[in-house]
């Protein structure tokens, strides 16, 4: 029978959970990543309270753009 000792034993770490396997892979296809389309997202807050939130959406394919712009003040 082989034992660690206690220092090395320590630093074993348990394996990762069965739903995190494969995470990074899934994010590329189902976060963010969208293939054939360009997106922008732009938040700001000025001095006064004003929050800015613009956003634009572009096909590669068609060349159709959508956009808008929301303001909140507080």
């Amino acid at each position: 029978m082989f034992l660690l000792p206690p220092v090395l034993f320590s630093l074993v770490m348990a394996p990762p959970a069965y739903g995190d396997l494969g995470k990074s892979a899934r994010d590329v296809f189902g976060k963010g990543y969208h293939f054939g389309s360009l997106k922008l997202d732009v938040k700001t807050k000025t001095s006064t309270g004003v929050e800015f939130n613009s956003g634009a959406s572009s096909v590669v394919d068609t060349g159709k753009v959508a956009g808008n712009l929301e303001t909140k003040y507080k």
